[in-house]
């Protein structure tokens, strides 16, 4: 079993994700970006993304634009004012990070889908 971290590593990112086997190395974290969108970004290195994809390196973002991120709030039952633009961000993570650490990252994707939150994805396969 891999090594899972659970840190914040900044004011405005949470790590979900940090896991390092034999030959794998799997990160995910999210983040409020400049414009208020929320950006997960995962990066998959090694032989288990290697017997998938074919290729031994994977990278890529998902974004949730910042007129869409009150329905995210919402799905994810974070309620009541936001107050200043810190706090807002700082429950949206800890809600994120509570429902999307370690093996459940896998589901942002169907979560997204499930409540009708669009998002844009940017990826790279490469060795």
């Amino acid at each position: 079993m891999g090594f899972v971290a659970n840190t914040i590593f900044g004011p405005k990112s949470v790590v979900l994700r940090d896991e390092r086997t034999n030959g794998d190395w799997r990160f995910l974290s999210v983040r409020i970006g400049t414009k208020g969108e929320v950006i997960f970004a995962g990066h998959d290195l090694g032989d288990g993304v290697g017997s998938l994809m074919g290729y031994r390196e994977y990278e890529w973002t998902m974004t949730v634009a910042v007129l869409d991120v009150p329905n995210l709030a919402a799905a994810l039952n974070v309620r009541g004012a936001f107050g200043t633009p810190w706090g807002r961000s700082r429950r949206l993570l800890h809600a994120l990070r509570h429902r999307f650490f370690g093996g459940n990252a896998s589901q942002i994707g169907p979560f997204l889908k499930e409540h009708g939150i669009p998002s844009s994805l940017w990826n790279r396969v490469g060795d």
